[in-house]
Formats: structure tokens, sequence, C-alpha cells
């Protein structure tokens, strides 16, 4: 047969041996199926011409249909975002339940529905909820479970969002929620009974496994999963834990704004957990996404796009989040909320005084003494990689602290010097860098909420409280403290005294004041001293993110090829700026270089 024209939302991508792609159309009975170079998201609407097709009758269960092979295809994507197909009733049963009081976005529907259809199989399996923070992922983790009925439930999180999961049952499920119904767990030891809905946190998971194993619990949902990344754990860690506690309950929700916080191989984890066959060992997803190509592999294997900067790399891209779609839901702000203001991120430059430089210059001179005495800064490293970290620590944390004696001041009494204050949240990773920074809001008179490691659940919703309700003009807290589980949109800018190595840790920091419910367009500013390593873990946390983002998002028209990003080649951020707007295909994107190292 000759000559055919099909419109439909793509239900599978599959890599097939040849390094092509083979896509499935529909929604069914009757389906369509092509193969192509370009793989489509999952859920995508595709519009394809085909010179020759052939149909073929197919069987499944109790459902017949015709599947349609497509040759000769010329294929374009329509502008729509991705929609992940599932039957109707799902729709029909997480929109029922939730509570009357309180109606779901049409993606939190979509993103429900799916999870529940996956919950409601008799194999079970897991997925990865991996919206942007903000998008309300707790809200469609109740509408799924409780759509799909997979109760006895477990829920494992953070410390802090204990009692807020519990909260959050009552206040949007539409099933009448009892107290007995829930218990949190506290300690490592002591009672535990069979209940609808048992919460604990991470810490104690380890003492907690054989008491959770007797529940016989119909699901695990897992939130913040990020932090149960580790590929090789020892077997008392709580990765260890969670995934033997999902070979034994099979339904798993992991819940996690940043799948990926530092590096690519930190994605296996979650994925084995979804599903330990198709990927049955980190060994083979090394090699297959992290590890680069020998010789032998590149003589035999047909072009693919990979990104390589030196923060990490990623080999056969387009592959990696094909085989990811089917487990993974990712849903950025810009594509579901189409009210959500945009948010920036600049650096402003500051220069710390003389004494502070001095201070800094010493410390630094200490460090390369080091290094030089272990004969290069590789065999530091080997030797000594932890002791290097934490020179390297010091380092940020003398030059965050020189900030405080004059560029901090100065920046407050610029923002609510005159005219109308807006309220601001500042972020930093040391104690003392956080408390400098709340003594000075203090001697300036400003309102300040604190939240730091140690202070209790009640203290530390107190101080998200007076900072909403306006009680407070600046919001101070550490990263570690503060960077989950709690709304700050009131304000629309923070300052960033420190940066991490890890990039989702400052994303989600940044995501405090960029939830629903926020208004106004978000700026995030980072204040960066001169001639520091604050320059230098600028430069590399932008390389980072460059592999991160092409591994998980859509990339830009620059990302279309095979190319390498050269992040030391570019000798400016001036020429850096020029070659990334030129650069096109196969040529190079240039990452700039720092000034000092």
């Amino acid at each position: 047969m000759t000559g055919l024209a099909v419109d439909g939302r793509v239900l599978t991508v599959r890599p097939r041996s040849d390094g092509s792609f083979g896509v499935t159309l529909g929604p069914g009975p009757n389906v369509y199926w092509y193969a192509t170079r370009e793989p489509p998201m999952l859920g995508a609407k595709v519009h394809v011409a085909a010179e020759r097709y052939e149909r073929r009758d197919v069987a499944a269960g109790a459902s017949a249909g015709t599947i349609t092979v497509l040759n000769g295809i010329r294929t374009s994507t329509s502008p729509e975002k991705p929609v992940r197909i599932v039957a109707p009733q799902w729709h029909q049963r997480v929109t029922a339940a939730i509570s009357s009081e309180y109606s779901l976005r049409e993606y939190q529907v979509e993103g429900a529905a799916w999870m529940a259809s996956r919950l409601a199989t008799q194999r079970g399996g897991g997925v990865v909820l991996a919206d942007d923070p903000g998008l309300g992922k707790t809200v469609q983790t109740i509408a799924a479970v409780t759509a799909a009925n997979v109760f006895p439930l477990i829920i494992v999180c953070p410390t802090s969002i204990k009692s807020k999961w519990r909260s959050e049952f009552n206040k949007f499920s539409a099933a009448d929620m009892r107290p007995s119904d829930f218990q949190i767990l506290e300690k490592r030891r002591g009672p535990i009974y069979a209940t609808k809905i048992t919460i604990l946190n991470s810490h104690i998971l380890r003492h907690r496994e054989q008491d959770l194993l007797r529940l016989r619990a119909k699901c695990l949902v897992i939130d913040e999963a990020h932090d149960f990344k580790e590929f090789r754990p020892r077997a008392g860690h709580r990765a260890a834990v969670a995934t033997r506690l999902v070979e034994n309950i099979g339904r798993t929700i992991l819940l996690t704004g940043t799948p990926v916080m530092n590096r690519i191989r930190e994605m296996w984890r979650l994925l084995y957990m979804c599903d330990m066959v198709e990927w049955r060992n980190y060994e083979d997803f090394h090699a297959r996404y992290v590890r680069a190509p020998t010789d032998e592999e590149k003589a035999v294997e047909q072009p693919y796009r990979n990104i390589v900067t030196s923060a990490g790399r990623v080999e056969r891209i387009d592959e990696l989040r094909v085989r990811a779609a089917p487990y993974m839901l990712r849903r950025k702000k810009g594509e579901v909320e189409k009210d959500m203001p945009p948010k920036t991120r600049q650096s402003i430059t500051v220069q710390l005084d003389t004494l502070s430089m001095h201070q800094y210059r010493l410390a630094e001179s200490d460090i390369v003494a080091w290094l030089k005495k272990k004969g290069s800064v590789a065999s530091a490293a080997r030797a000594t990689r932890a002791l290097a970290f934490v020179k390297l620590t010091h380092l940020r944390r003398l030059a965050a602290l020189g900030k405080l004696r004059e560029a901090v001041p100065d920046y407050l009494r610029k923002w609510f010097g005159g005219g109308k204050a807006e309220p601001l949240v500042i972020f930093a990773h040391h104690s003392d860098v956080v408390t400098g920074t709340v003594k000075i809001c203090h001697d300036m008179g400003l309102r300040t909420s604190l939240i730091m490691g140690g202070v209790d659940g009640n203290k530390r919703q107190q101080a998200v409280d007076d900072f909403m309700s306006g009680k407070t003009d600046v919001f101070a807290a550490s990263y570690m403290s503060a960077a989950e589980g709690i709304d700050l949109f009131r304000a629309s800018d923070s300052l960033h005294l420190e940066r991490l190595w890890v990039p989702a840790k400052l994303q989600q920091a940044e995501d405090r004041i960029h939830r629903i419910g926020q208004t106004r367009p978000v700026t995030n500013t980072y204040m960066d001293a001169e001639d520091t390593i604050d320059q230098y873990m600028a430069h590399t946390l932008d390389a980072k993110r460059v592999v991160i983002d092409a591994a998980l998002d859509e990339t830009s028209e620059a990302f279309r090829n095979v190319f390498d990003v050269a992040s030391r080649l570019a000798a400016s951020p001036a020429a850096t700026t020029h070659a990334a707007e030129q650069g096109s295909g196969d040529r190079p994107i240039l990452l700039p270089k720092p000034s000092r190292a």
C-alpha cells in the first residue's frame, strides 16, 4: 500500500540495535509504528507522512486492533506540550480522590492519573515524579495512591516534613482520614502498628527495616528521592535499605524536583528502584552513558549526541532519555504554569576589604604549599581527596565571612534604604555566615526569621509563618536546613552568599520563592568575591548544569548534534559568550575558564 498521513501521540519510544528509535503512535487499539534517528518526546503530538505502509492485526488480552508499519516517512512535531496517555477512568478517579474544596490543575491530573495507572497494574513497579519544585508533587501523590487504593502506605521523607505529609493528606484527600490512620515514627525502636499510612524519616530507616516489612505495605513513597542516589551503598545505607523495601513491596513512587544532583550516574539508583530488570546493574549504566567510548566502539557505532565538560559527561543522550521516559515524568514550570513568572539567576562581584583579602591569601598559600608537598594536584586528590575538599571549603568560608564586613551591609542598606522595602531571602552554607548575617540585620533594625540546623519543627514552621505573614523582613537560612519543604514566595528575590558544589541543591533553594502562588518575576542573586574560589565555583557549576540539563530536558538547537563542551578552552568570559552565540551544529560550545583556581 502507498501513501498515508497520520496524527497521534507518542505511546512508546525504544532504542534499536542499529542506533535508530522505534516510535509507536496512538491512542489504541489501532496504533502506528515507524523508525527514526530523531526520537520525539514520550507523549508528544506527531504528524507522519508515509510513502508506504503495512497493516497487521494484533490482539492483546481482551482487546484487539491493528499496528500499521510506516515506511519512507517525513515527520513534524506539534509545539503542544507532551501528554501521557492513560485510560480516561484514571483521570476521573484521581479527580474524585481529592477533596471537593480543591481542584487539581490539568497537569496535576495528568501526573496523578499516570502514576495511578502504573501502580494499579498487576506487576506494579515504580515511577519517578520529577516535576520542578513547587508544582505540587505531594498532592499528585495523594491523588494517585488514593485512586489506586494502594494502602497500607509507607512514606519516607526528611524529618522536617513528616508532619506536613499528614496535614496534606487531611487537607487534600477526599477520604475521611482519622487520626488512627496515621503513625509517625520518631525513634529507632518502639511500637509499630498496622495502620493506613506510616511516615518516617530516612535517618531511622535502617533501624526500622524489619518493622516496616511486617506492615505488608502495598506502596512505598520516597520524598526527596535524590537523597537515595548512591550507586554502591553499604548494606546499612538508606539507599540499600530502601532498595530492599522496594524488592518486597513492589510499587514505589519516587519524588524529586532534582533527579540528578551532581552527576549523571545518580540517575541509576532511581531507575533501578523503578524496574530492576531494565536497569539491572550500575556497571552497564556507567559503561553505556557515562564512560567515554573506546576506539572500537566509535568505529562500529553511528554518531550520537553526547556532552562532555570538565565537570562530567553524558553519552548517548537521546537513548538515555528515551529509556528513562516510561518511568520518569518531568515537567518544567514554564511548560505547565503559563502564568508562572520567569526566574532569572544573576551574579554580582564584590571586592573584599584589605584584612579579609589578606586572611584569604594566607589560607590560599597554605593550600598551595600543601599541594606542592604532595607532588601534584592529581596525587593530592588521590591521597587525601576528602582533606583537599575540606581545605577548599575553608577558602569558600573565608570568602563568605569577608563579604559580611562590608559587602553584605552595603547590599542590605541599598535594598531596604528609602522607598518601598521588599522582603528578602538570604541563603548561605556555613553556620557562622548565617548567624553573622542575622546579626547584621538586627543591628540595622531589620526583623529577621532564621532557620539553621538543629531548629526543631515547630520553630522552623513559626519562622516560615512569621516571614510569610509579614512579621519579618528577612528570611536567613542555611542550605541544608531550608532548601526543601518550605514556601517563601512572599519574596521574589533571594541573595546567595555562598555556592555549593552540587547545582541541584542551589536550584532547590532558589525554588523556595519560585512556586505556585508567586506572582512576580523571581531573581536569584549570587554574591561572588572577586579573585577568589567563588568565581571558579561559578564556572564549574555552569559546566555541570550543561551535562545535567542535556540528560533530563529538551535542549537548545545547538545541542541537536554530536559535540563536546570544552570548558577549558575559552580565554575569557567575553570570548566565551561570543563563541556560544556563534556555535551551532558540531562546533563545541565553550564555557569560561576562571581567572584563578
